[in-house]
């Protein structure tokens, strides 16, 4: 016998609630954010600390918008008291990422 799943429910559902259901499906399917335990994320914290107080370039791989994506220059703490860095690029530019999506840093 083969399960039906949601077939069985359709008839009964009305179009909002078969939207909020197609939506439930696809965020599952999206790629999920890895989580680092808590004595990795103390790890990161001492390398970024370091790369700013020796101003070595960093290799920062963060997660966004269910990507990890890689950013390299400079870190900078940010003047404000928010748990973000700012890493200068070799251009100029300037992103802004939240220590708690860095995934890894070299």
């Amino acid at each position: 016998m083969q399960y039906r799943g949601m077939i069985k429910w359709t008839q009964l559902a009305i179009p909002e609630h078969m939207e909020m259901i197609r939506t439930e499906r696809e965020k599952r399917n999206l790629p999920q954010k890895p989580e680092l335990d808590p004595q990795a994320m103390e790890e990161l914290m001492y390398i970024i600390e370091e790369k700013i107080a020796l101003q070595q370039p960093a290799k920062v791989t963060y997660w966004q918008l269910h990507e990890a994506h890689v950013v390299e220059g400079f870190v900078k703490k940010p003047s404000s008291s928010r748990k973000v860095i700012d890493i200068i690029e070799a251009g100029g530019g300037r992103k802004r990422v939240e220590q708690i999506n860095i995934l890894k840093i070299e």
